[in-house]
């Protein structure tokens, strides 16, 4: 078998196509229809049959699992519900979409009743399972072992939090739970809790603390590892996986990069007034520049090297360097591949200051204000552009492939996934909603990403692509 199986699995008949993705092997998608009232309505098919009409249907990120579509939808009656393989679940004032724990349970909370207090309304939440209440739960998790963890509140005289694990209860704890995870085996349940004021993080129920101002728990994506920071006599301690890091003077910021579980860290030494990086057991002193928040969208890493952006001649424009390599000097912005720094597309200007993107010593002059840049294999550049009209334009290889419908109030790309030789991204605009789109090969369609598998609506055809 090549090492990638692509092949035709449906067809699909319906216009203005929003979505799409496989189910066993089977198309599943989402459409909209216009009434005769010019009104914008949503319908979800699963199992080929359609279900609705609905306000609008709330999307779906590129990390649900691939055999299921929970989506949150708003009824005809302004009522919230639950769409979940074909049944739905409310209605509610109001609901969130959660996690399924199991192949066929799935985890949401709503909104279920008023309160009135000092006579301004506030909402009761509460915690269901496929439509039925769970009372007293806040949380469950499963592991793929099935081992069962679960968060649950008790009112005496206070409300208290309790986690059990393993027919141990532990607590009670001031607060709810909400930073819990098992790591990669399955097996260590970890997270952070509020006893008596004080934090305490807490593994398999063995509680370390307390700490001072400590951090929420940063888990790495493939829950391998986990760390966290405290502070102690006015410095920052880093603990990852339950040992400490490092101390430091000011700690900015750190982050897991994958698939090393390497910690990316930006500490500020106060001594010395200067930002120092460290990564992979190296360290880059002096970076340059104070605004931490610039760093965090700047830093591209992955197991072999990291590449990050000091400031150039002047303030808007920016050196560039992959480990302590200067590769680019005085640009406006890098976008790197996340698979190889070494393919990359970069923005920078002519004498009469007009922006264009470079890419394999081409250049492409943008008309418009670019919203993203995406390289794929060493050949090929998608980018897209939001022109006067607030139209978005996506370009490949410098030939326009896609225009958006010209929006009234803003819009964004996000809920983005990207793959060697694929982008699953969301179109959202406040005006007209949203559509998840596919590059593949060169062009867009309908589709989407969704653990291995890429799905595609080329002229009605539905492809399934397993990684």
């Amino acid at each position: 078998m090549p090492a990638f199986a692509q092949k035709k699995i449906g067809t699909i008949s319906k216009d203005n196509v929003l979505f799409a993705r496989a189910i066993n092997n089977k198309p599943a998608y989402i459409y909209t229809e216009t009434n005769n009232n010019g009104e914008r309505l949503y319908y979800i098919n699963y199992n080929n049959k359609d279900y609705g009409p609905f306000i609008f249907v709330y999307y779906g990120y590129p990390n649900y699992v691939s055999n299921h579509m929970a989506y949150l939808v708003i009824s005809m009656d302004n009522k919230f519900s639950i769409f979940c393989d074909g049944n739905i679940y409310g209605s509610y004032p109001v609901a969130y979409t959660w996690k399924f724990i199991s192949d066929k349970e799935y985890l949401y909370a709503a909104n279920e009743e008023y309160v009135d207090i000092d006579d301004e309304t506030a909402f009761d939440t509460k915690i269901y399972m496929n439509g039925k209440e769970l009372p007293n739960v806040r949380d469950i998790l499963i592991s793929k072992k099935g081992n069962q963890a679960k968060v649950v509140a008790e009112i005496t005289s206070k409300k208290n939090f309790y986690v059990e694990y393993k027919n141990k209860r532990y607590g009670p704890y001031d607060n709810e739970i909400l930073n819990i995870d098992f790591l990669a085996d399955e097996e260590t349940l970890v997270y952070r809790a509020e006893k008596n004021g004080a934090v305490y993080i807490v593994v398999n129920g063995k509680e370390t603390g307390p700490y001072e101002d400590c951090s929420y728990i940063n888990f790495s994506d493939d829950k391998k590892h986990y760390a966290f920071h405290y502070k102690n006599n006015n410095k920052d301690i880093l603990v990852k996986d339950g040992q400490i890091a490092g101390t430091y003077s000011e700690l900015a910021f750190y982050r897991f990069y994958e698939p090393t579980g390497e910690l990316c860290i930006i500490d500020f030494d106060t001594t010395q007034n200067e930002m120092n990086l460290y990564y992979a057991g190296s360290t880059y002193k002096n970076i340059g520049g104070e605004n931490i928040f610039f760093y965090q969208n700047t830093l591209f890493a992955n197991k072999d090297s990291i590449m990050y952006l000091t400031e150039g001649s002047d303030f808007r424009l920016h050196n560039v360097f992959i480990n302590s390599k200067l590769v680019q000097k005085d640009i406006l912005y890098i976008y790197p591949s996340e698979y190889d720094f070494n393919d990359y597309a970069y923005v920078t200007f002519k004498p009469d200051y007009t922006d264009y993107l470079v890419y394999n010593n081409k250049e492409y002059s943008l008309n418009g204000s670019l919203l993203g840049v995406y390289t794929f294999n060493k050949k090929d550049v998608l980018y897209a552009t939001k022109e006067s009209d607030n139209r978005m334009i996506f370009y490949h290889n410098g030939n326009e492939i896609y225009k958006s419908k010209p929006y009234i109030f803003g819009d964004t790309i996000d809920a983005i996934k990207t793959g060697k030789d694929y982008l699953f991204f969301t179109l959202d605009s406040e005006d007209y909603g949203w559509e998840q789109k596919v590059y593949y090969n060169g062009k867009i369609y309908p589709g989407s990403a969704i653990d291995n598998q890429l799905v595609y609506v080329d002229n009605g055809n539905v492809y399934l692509k397993k990684y």
